[in-house]
């Protein structure tokens, strides 16, 4: 494990964050709906395999203690997000493009910040 000074930023998580805060600036952020999907699913569908592989490394549970928590209730977030599209479609009708396409640039941004994990 590299040393505290020799920590870098990863320059996709930086990407992400970036993207995160523009698109939370613009007067009508409904495009955010398709990143949160992006993030929560992601979450579901990774976390339940992943936790118990990590939970083997002999770690105190502190350091799980946030992956436990979006185990156990992504699901509820993805349900209450869907009724949050469903209010923004009624809200603002057409913006389902917006979300779309909010989506797809997260997970680019996603994938990016994974290369340089890797």
């Amino acid at each position: 494990m590299p040393a505290l000074n020799e920590l870098r930023r990863n320059p996709g998580g930086e990407a992400l964050n970036a993207y995160m805060h523009a698109l939370a600036r613009q007067p009508n952020p409904l495009g955010l709906l398709g990143a949160i999907y992006i993030i929560e699913g992601t979450g579901q569908r990774i976390i339940p395999a992943l936790l118990p592989l990590l939970q083997q490394l002999d770690l105190p549970a502190q350091p799980f203690r946030f992956l436990v928590y979006h185990g156990d209730n992504d699901v509820s977030h993805l349900a209450r997000w869907l009724n949050a599209v469903e209010m923004a479609i009624e809200l603002s009708p057409g913006c389902e493009q917006q979300i779309i396409d909010v989506a797809r640039a997260t997970a680019e941004l996603y994938v990016l910040q994974m290369e340089h994990v890797l």
